[in-house]
């Protein structure tokens, strides 16, 4: 395991739920399928009747599902810097994220959902936390000893960002978003012990997203153990005084020369595909006006071998 971001198995998990008669013979006994897409994916329609699908089928005796929530307002501030990470032309704001936030009604619904199924057990555990102890929660809830995880060499994976590293995918925001996903891994993965700042905008704006959302925050506490739930104490935080300097390391600055240069060397690479191609497509217009005046030129000599011989006596 090289400790680095991944986007989970959601493409696997989705091909078993849409084909479980596939994995019917399968050898493994247990299947394990992990991602932050798959409880986006819960929300939907289409996810929701295929996984209906899966059960019906009764190809697994018992389906766990491991739910992680996490405080609405930390959870809308890491949202904003995954959107600022991958996003295209983003213009959004921290507070625009906070207005437009609307995990606890997500979380309501894909529980109403799960509880539909008898056979569907689901563990609601609280990000905010348990954060330091994800492993332990994991392997408690797997059923199995910790020391039968491989873990990564590393403690922290895909850490969040400084406000310096923000600022700057900031600026980067109306280009393409392979720029700033390229930078944002890069940043993450090859330093990943820099300690991140908890961006926040103003208390007013933390507090209108707790109230907005009031009744489903209440409605899923209600769900979840005590220690599990949403709790307003522990997650609004008053906002940073960032300045106007951004404060950039040695080492980070070597991260995004790197960048820089991987870059610069893809667009070179792209350029002399481009060039190159463009050369064979000269190259076969050439051939084919050539092919063409030699088809003309064949044409016009079967033409003359085929006119009649003159009448003799006229």
């Amino acid at each position: 395991m090289r400790g680095e971001i991944t986007s989970g198995n959601t493409l696997l998990a989705m091909d078993v739920f849409a084909n479980p008669a596939t994995f019917a013979d399968s050898p493994a006994d247990i299947h394990l399928f992990s991602s932050e897409d798959i409880f986006f994916k819960f929300a939907t329609p289409t996810f929701q009747d295929s996984f209906a699908k899966l059960v019906a089928a009764e190809i697994y005796t018992s389906i766990k599902v491991l739910l992680f929530i996490r405080d609405p307002v930390s959870l809308a501030a890491s949202a904003f810097q995954q959107i600022l990470k991958r996003s295209i032309g983003v213009s959004l704001s921290i507070q625009d994220r906070m207005e437009s936030d609307t995990f606890p009604i997500q979380v309501n619904a894909i529980l109403d959902f799960l509880e539909q199924f008898p056979e569907v057990t689901t563990t609601v555990r609280n990000y905010s936390q348990v954060r330091a102890s994800l492993v332990d929660e994991l392997s408690d809830w797997m059923g199995v000893p910790k020391s039968l995880l491989t873990l990564p060499a590393r403690a922290t994976i895909n850490r969040s960002m400084t406000s310096s590293e923000l600022m700057l995918l900031a600026a980067l925001s109306q280009g393409e978003g392979l720029i700033r996903t390229l930078l944002s891994d890069a940043l993450c993965n090859k330093l990943p012990d820099i300690p991140p700042d908890e961006i926040r905008p103003s208390l007013d704006v933390q507090e209108a997203l707790w109230l907005r959302m009031s009744n489903d925050i209440e409605r899923v506490n209600a769900r979840v153990e005590p220690e599990h739930r949403y709790n307003k104490e522990r997650d609004i935080k008053p906002p940073l005084d960032l300045g106007v300097k951004a404060e950039i390391s040695r080492d980070q600055i070597g991260v995004i020369a790197d960048c820089i240069v991987e870059l610069f060397n893809r667009v070179t690479a792209l350029q002399a595909k481009q060039k190159d191609s463009v050369a064979r497509i000269a190259e076969m217009r050439e051939r084919n006006q050539k092919l063409q005046s030699l088809n003309v030129e064949l044409r016009d000599r079967l033409a003359g071998q085929r006119k009649p011989a003159p009448e003799s006596g006229s």
